[in-house]
């Protein structure tokens, strides 16, 4: 291998050419929050070293590259040499940005958010709590379970109690929801199969022909497996029973006793000799609490005793589960599909 040989340095300073693209005076017509950017004074252009390093330099250090290809570049502060300052905190925003992430701007924000989002509860139709059960699912933002669909109001107020009560205003209502069905358009299907063959293979097929299939495709999306697809709807917002809330957490405040079905802890669970579960799902048929009862209007008398208990994060503790035969405490949807096929008459 032969010597290091270090590069050589050459100055570019070509004045003629220089002073042509710069020594003007660049005009600039400022609008509204435009100013002219400090890094590349209005230019739009700034040096950039391009810094390098050699393998075999005796004087090379890790870390270090001490070789440059000094270039002219766009300013990557602004376009044009030309940069926006936030109205509301003076701070100068990001290249591409005409919106300060500044807190000034979050709750502005915020505060168009919660307007569009009350004139939209304004013009949509109000229901009832138990018109949960004809939606199936009703949608909340905040709601972090579920992609925010709520399918039970005890689920619900688990997690308020749990993350939010005493942190931010109760809303009144959720929204509705628009139930999607799977289907398959037969001219479609059609369409696309001929798109290859000879000319005219579509107009061959007649529209009976096609509607035959239609009618065995809609025969086989009903008992194919696939559920149907619940999606958020403006149209219709739900009222949130904060009463059977307020009375849950009212019964909180009370001292602990098996007698009064008020929550117990797990020692205490233990010591009367039912079953205790921890998720909903383990919940066998049939075991519901009273807030389940009062939505499905089957009320749970005070001299009932438990059949078992469950242990909620909203209750701080186990939770009585009384005997309903028929409902079922871990999934509500198979409540509301009954009703809303007809499989089952409101009571």
């Amino acid at each position: 291998m032969g010597k290091f040989t270090k590069p050589r340095v050459e100055y570019v300073s070509d004045q003629a050419y220089i002073q042509k693209i710069m020594s003007v005076n660049l005009r600039k017509d400022l609008h509204g929050d435009e100013e002219i950017c400090p890094w590349c004074h209005g230019t739009g252009i700034v040096i950039t070293n391009n810094p390098y390093g050699l393998s075999g330099d005796p004087d090379k250090r890790a870390g270090i590259f001490p070789y440059k290809h000094q270039s002219l570049i766009f300013c990557q502060h602004c376009y044009n040499g030309i940069i926006h300052r936030c109205e509301l905190c003076g701070e100068f925003m990001p290249k591409g940005r005409l919106k300060h992430d500044c807190e000034q701007q979050r709750v502005l924000d915020c505060k168009a958010t919660d307007e569009k989002e009350r004139k939209l509860l304004e013009s949509a139709q109000e229901f009832p709590p138990e018109a949960l059960n004809d939606f199936v699912m009703c949608y909340y933002d905040g709601y972090p379970y579920n992609n925010g669909y709520v399918n039970d109001w005890d689920s619900f107020f688990d997690w308020w109690d749990s993350d939010c009560e005493g942190k931010f205003k109760r809303p009144e209502y959720v929204w509705g929801t628009d139930r999607i069905e799977m289907s398959i358009d037969a001219y479609d299907i059609v369409e696309e199969a001929t798109e290859e063959l000879y000319d005219g293979a579509y107009d061959s097929i007649s529209n009976s022909s096609i509607e035959e299939l239609q009618v065995f495709l809609d025969d086989w999306c009903k008992h194919c497996g696939v559920g149907d697809t619940f999606v958020e709807s403006h149209k219709s917002k739900v009222r949130i029973p904060w009463e059977l809330y307020k009375q849950e957490s009212n019964s909180l405040m009370s001292t602990p006793n098996p007698c009064t079905h008020t929550p117990l802890n797990r020692f205490e669970v233990e010591a009367t000799g039912l079953p205790y579960y921890f998720r909903r799902e383990e919940v066998p048929s049939g075991l519901i609490t009273k807030t389940q009862a009062k939505l499905i209007k089957k009320p749970i008398s005070e001299s009932t005793q438990p059949a078992a208990y469950f242990l909620s994060r909203m209750n701080k503790g186990y939770i009585p589960l009384y005997s309903c035969p028929g409902e079922k405490l871990k999934d509500c949807n198979d409540i509301r599909w009954e009703r809303m096929c007809g499989r089952s008459e409101r009571e």
